[in-house]
Formats: structure tokens, sequence, C-alpha cells
């Protein structure tokens, strides 16, 4: 499952408060990685997000216990403000994710 903050208005993810907010100093909490072009073997470069990336859970494999629903025991953690999220233009959405068990080495 992957979990996505998004801004319904900008139809964006939701972009992260200032870091010099007393309270939340989170913009170098997440990262991601961009393929730098200029190199001729495409390293990864390690550059901040402005925005809330989206989480995800580890892979459940429901023919493990024979059922038809899956169960995560995980939490998360999104480092911002109440009142940054609670909004009415702001949703959580939670995305189910299918993939090929013959991919799973």
């Amino acid at each position: 499952m992957r979990v996505h903050v998004v801004d319904l208005n900008s139809s964006k993810y939701v972009a992260k408060n200032d870091s010099q907010d007393h309270g939340v100093a989170n913009k170098e909490s997440v990262s991601f990685f961009k393929i730098n072009k200029d190199k001729d073997e495409k390293t990864p470069m390690k550059a901040p997000a402005d925005f809330l990336l989206p989480m995800s859970t580890k892979m459940y494999d429901m023919r493990v216990k024979g059922v038809n629903f899956c169960e995560w025991n995980e939490e998360f953690i999104i480092n911002e403000k109440a009142q940054h999220l609670m909004k009415p233009n702001v949703v959580i959405l939670f995305e189910i994710l299918e993939f090929n068990p013959l991919l799973v080495v």
C-alpha cells in the first residue's frame, strides 16, 4: 500500500511547511534521488524534497495466511503540524498496489 498526502486545489502533493517555523523542522527529514544527466553513468544524487513524499508499506502476500484480506501492523508519521494537514482541500489517499509475484526474487 502507498500513502499520499495531496492538495485537491493544486492536484499536487502537499508542500512542506517552512523549516524556520518553530516546532517543525522537517526540510531535511525526507529526500529523494534524482538522476544526474550530466554524467554518462547517470549517478543518483541526494536532493531535498519540498513536498511530502508518498510512503509505502511492506509487501503483504495474502497466500501466506490463505485469507482474502491484508493486514498491516505498521505506523507512519507525517512530520507536519496538524493544522497544515487538516484542511478541507487536503486528502490522505491510501493506494492499494498489486505486483507480479513472479518478479519477487
